[in-house]
């Protein structure tokens, strides 16, 4: 499992281990700068499909994608 699928995986069960080990991962997430990336030129309708093509895909996927397809558009 990739380093950033293991930050995308959700926690399978609920338990008080499993909801600070989960806070360690949303700070962890929020030290990689997820939240710095400049979307403005980018169409809300167009950053929403590629959010939620992002979350079903896996990694491997996302790397295999064509160049172009890795990148946002205007259009």
């Amino acid at each position: 499992m990739s380093e950033l699928e293991r930050l995308r995986t959700s926690p399978v069960k609920a338990s008080g281990r499993v909801l600070v080990r989960e806070l360690d991962r949303v700070a962890e997430i929020g030290g990689i700068g997820a939240g710095r990336v400049e979307t403005e030129p980018v169409p809300a309708v167009k950053l929403a499909s590629l959010a939620r093509y992002g979350m079903a895909s896996k990694a491997p996927t996302l790397t295999c994608a064509p160049r172009r397809s890795r990148r946002p558009t205007r259009a």
